[in-house]
């Protein structure tokens, strides 16, 4: 019986060995997948960081590419499919130079570059990622790869970040010729001394011109129906006849829209919707003064903002205003008296309302191309004082929506367009520019200059992301 018990327990011990190294077999295996996958999301994880960065790198790039087409004619875009060094369109050097001397400056190019090298660095983690950028043609009917007629351009970005990932965007772009001076979309009504002046100093309405004082143009008044009045217009040194063109092709102002094309792409933004109302934010939405709490003024730098949450309206106040460009979920009133005529200060304003200007600046757009915004209506009344004829001096587009009012004196370098959209009342419950038997007015002593230099329109076709 002895030797029967210690034969069982020889059993016994042996199963127990076989279970105890399955389980650690088996614990084995499970950990051993654990860590697999564990090492498969990591690996994962990395990849989508490293090709989010990559995409953004070069969606900068379409960014960077864009900025400088629009400072190029539609006429010249031959030129920029032959600019670079081998004279070749969609070799990544397109834009490495400018088509023209004088559009840009070489800190401005984007370098040529390739799937190995070149282009413009410095971007990512650790500035090791790039971005270059190639253009050319769409080939329509007619057009060959370095001959453009319908301003219709591809251009491809791509870029490099950690890891060497890489993304790729493509953007179809339209252009369309140099803006005039001044574009009305409808009626206008002259009745100050306007001058018009530079290469493309042209003033058109797409409709009826009524000119009832006297206005004076570099090149010509045009309009999409008929000018009344026409014997008060003059031409170039406001003497002699001017020439007038009737009956002319209706000029499309560009529509933007103001929040989807401008939110959070400037250095500041002046709250006024909601729980934002009177509170300032930096351009990637950090909190930067709560002027709900301080007396409703913004005071930074000895520059002054007040908040009038009555007409949801920031009103710019004082001598003193930082470089920088501002985007009000409101209006904006410009009182102060800021800038030289020798040092202008370097600031955008764009609101989804309206923008009013009351005082005597001078200011040169730190935004590129726009120089004011407004997702409404722009009136313009700086007061002359003795001591200069200019109370508001600009290089950019100045753009409304809806209608612009000028008078006083100001000086405007750079296109005035009026989209003349839908005649409604801006953030706060007021119309400041409502239409006067359907004309827009423009009176005082006003000079608007564009020089031929100056790009025109650039229209987003399409966008996508190129896969491989």
């Amino acid at each position: 019986m002895k030797k029967e018990i210690l034969k069982a327990g020889r059993k016994d011990t042996g199963a127990a060995l076989v279970t105890a190294i399955f389980a650690i077999l088996l614990a084995t295996l499970i950990g051993t997948a654990l860590h697999y996958i564990a090492n498969i999301s990591m690996t994962v994880a990395i990849n989508e960081r490293d090709n989010t960065e990559a995409f953004y790198i070069a969606e900068a790039g379409i960014d960077h590419a864009v900025a400088l087409i629009r400072k190029v004619p539609k006429s010249k875009y031959n030129a920029v499919l032959t600019a670079g060094a081998n004279a070749q369109p969609n070799t990544g050097d397109e834009l490495s130079v400018p088509p023209t001397a004088g559009l840009w400056t070489t800190a401005e190019s984007i370098p040529s570059g390739s799937a190995t090298s070149g282009g413009l660095t410095g971007f990512g983690s650790g500035g090791n990622g790039r971005y270059w950028v190639s253009v050319k043609n769409d080939t329509g009917t007619g057009e060959t790869s370095t001959t453009d007629s319908n301003g219709i351009l591809i251009i491809t970005s791509t870029g490099v970040g950690r890891n060497g990932a890489t993304a790729i965007i493509e953007t179809v772009i339209k252009g369309s010729s140099p803006l005039p001076a001044v574009l009305i979309n409808g009626k206008a009504n002259v009745s100050g001394s306007v001058k018009i002046s530079g290469t493309n100093g042209i003033f058109h309405a797409n409709d009826t011109l009524n000119v009832s004082g006297s206005a004076c143009a570099e090149q010509y008044f045009s309009t999409s129906v008929n000018v009344i009045n026409p014997g008060n217009v003059k031409g170039s040194g406001c003497s002699g006849a001017g020439v007038i063109r009737s009956g002319q092709p209706i000029i499309d102002p560009p529509i933007y829209n103001i929040r989807n094309d401008f939110y959070g792409k400037t250095d500041y933004i002046l709250g006024a919707i909601g729980t934002k109302a009177g509170k300032v934010y930096t351009g990637a939405g950090v909190l930067v003064s709560d002027t709900t709490t301080g007396g409703n003024k913004w005071v930074k730098g000895g520059a002054v903002w007040i908040w009038d949450p009555t007409q949801k309206t920031w009103i710019q106040s004082g001598a003193t205003i930082l470089n920088a460009s501002y985007y009000s979920e409101g209006n904006i009133s410009i009182a102060g008296n800021f800038g030289t005529g020798t040092n202008p200060a370097r600031v955008s304003f764009i609101a989804e309302g309206c923008i009013y200007n009351a005082g005597k600046q001078y200011m040169a757009p730190i935004y590129d191309g726009f120089a004011m915004v407004a997702g409404t209506d722009i009136k313009l009344s700086g007061k002359l004082t003795a001591v200069s004829v200019e109370d508001l001096e600009l290089d950019g587009i100045t753009y409304a929506l809806h209608q612009v009012d000028f008078s006083g004196t100001p000086t405007l370098r750079g296109s005035v367009i009026a989209a003349n959209q839908a005649d409604t009342v801006s953030p706060g419950g007021f119309n400041l520019v409502p239409l006067n038997s359907g004309y827009m007015k423009i009176t005082g002593n006003p000079t608007f200059i564009v020089d031929g230099s100056i790009g025109g329109a650039v229209t987003n076709l399409s966008w996508r992301e190129v896969r491989r």
